[in-house]
């Protein structure tokens, strides 16, 4: 017949098997959630970013179009010591066709 010490012992053994057991489901949980939350961001996540790359390069190239084009309207404007010169000019040729028919009409 088993004594109460007897039992205690084997209350104490199941509980460090218990207690084993715990720790080794628990491993095998956290490496089947590892494994599930890699094949859901294989499977999901990773082709998404994957399209937003690609939408992400379109825009680059449309960008690189429109900088290009920029560009060329830049180099094409005129300064503004172009506009002042011009200004000038016309300012000048006024004035000297205004002279030149108030001088005619007197």
């Amino acid at each position: 017949m088993l004594t109460k010490e007897d039992l205690k012992q084997i209350g104490r053994l199941l509980d460090k098997k218990n207690a084993v057991l715990k720790v080794e489901l628990k491993e095998e949980i956290v490496t089947d959630v590892v494994g599930q939350v890699g094949e859901m961001l294989e499977d999901n996540i990773m082709p998404q970013f994957g399209e937003i790359n690609k939408r992400l390069d379109r825009i680059e190239t449309r960008l690189d179009g429109v900088e290009t084009r920029l560009d060329g309207v830049e180099n094409r404007m005129p300064t503004k010591s172009d506009i002042d010169r011009s200004l000038a000019n016309f300012e000048v040729r006024l004035t000297e066709r205004y002279d030149h028919r108030y001088v005619r009409n007197r």
